[in-house]
């Protein structure tokens, strides 16, 4: 039997993803940004997704805007809008931390696009820069006249009366 065995695949994969988790890993310790390519193979709702990147899931977090919950209204077309617009899809998410839910915070690109800002513009969510991404003032500019458009427009839940917030819906249940 010889002393060096010549490495299987499963031992290659092993070692591409170590090389892949560990600068992810570093960077979300000490709180820095990290980017993460992936497949979206879950929509959990209007706000949070699932991307496989290198055989591994990632719950992700849609920052800086706030989707209806599933039970309120415009909850579940929140998620279909989501659903339709990223499922299957290859997007690139920009994260900075995580939330107590251990879900990785972000920015979700789908060709370069940002889809936290297309669920403002559809009136699919409000802006909350509470929400953990870190934005310069021209990000928080470019959120608050996203969601502001489609107020002024009637747009997805801007068609209600009175909507409520989600922070307030979980509040009240």
């Amino acid at each position: 039997m010889p002393l060096l065995e010549r490495p299987t695949i499963r031992a290659a994969h092993r070692w591409v993803r170590i090389l892949f988790c560990v600068p992810v890993m570093l960077a979300s310790a000490v709180g820095l940004s990290a980017t993460l390519p992936g497949q979206v193979s879950r929509i959990v709702d209007g706000d949070r997704i699932v991307v496989t990147s290198q055989g591994s899931d990632y719950r992700i977090r849609l920052g800086g805007m706030d989707a209806p919950e599933l039970n309120q209204p415009w909850g579940v077309a929140a998620a279909q809008a989501l659903r339709r617009r990223l499922a299957g899809r290859f997007v690139v998410v920009d994260w900075s931390g995580t939330d107590r839910s251990q879900y990785r915070i972000g920015v979700v690109r789908l060709n370069g696009e940002d889809q936290n800002l297309y669920m403002l513009y559809q009136g699919l969510a409000w802006y909350d820069p509470h929400y953990g991404i870190p934005q310069d003032e021209e990000g928080r500019r470019r959120y608050a006249a996203a969601e502001n458009e489609a107020r002024e427009a009637g747009l997805g839940l801007w068609s209600d009366r009175d909507p409520i917030p989600p922070w307030d819906w979980r509040r009240m249940r």
